[in-house]
């Protein structure tokens, strides 16, 4: 029986260990192979909490509104990436496309957004071959989607 990839990993990355639990129960009660599923490679952590805090706390001390701005502008330029990454995936330019998911990979990586900066690598190294894998752009824009929602909740908690 079919499953959607893109559910298992979305579930994965903003349910952390309850979603593995959660994709298991699914899996079990569709007849599925849990170990299968359990194998994708988006398990990784959608915010790596020691890397958010390093940069809090980095930040924090020479200036505490620092960390915030920082976060906003991550979230305004991946949104604005994410639209031209789709824009130029659609248009088969492989090229753009690996630029854009370099871009966003380095800036992912310093927010400590693992799963997407992990997703942009495998976009970046796809690009330099010449190939667009239109799945793993469609998972970054969920990433992105998850990321977006997790550091929003970051901000949200220090006010």
């Amino acid at each position: 029986m079919p499953y959607d990839k893109r559910l298992v990993s979305l579930i994965l990355m903003t349910k952390g260990i309850k979603g593995i639990l959660l994709v298991q129960d699914m899996a079990v009660s569709l007849g599925l192979d849990v170990n299968m599923l359990m194998m994708s490679e988006s398990q990784t952590i959608l915010l790596d909490q020691a890397k958010l805090n390093q940069l809090r706390n980095w930040q924090g001390r020479l200036n505490p509104e620092l960390f915030q701005k920082v976060v906003r502008l991550y979230i305004e330029q991946m949104t604005g990436l994410l639209k031209q990454l789709l824009q130029h995936a659609g248009q088969g330019n492989h090229e753009m496309v690996t630029g854009i998911a370099h871009t966003l990979k380095s800036s992912s990586g310093t927010v400590g957004a693992t799963n997407l900066m992990l997703l942009c690598e495998k976009i970046e190294s796809y690009g330099e071959q010449g190939k667009i894998d239109m799945d793993l752009i469609l998972s970054v824009q969920d990433a992105c989607n998850a990321v977006e929602v997790a550091l929003k909740k970051e901000l949200e908690m220090l006010v």
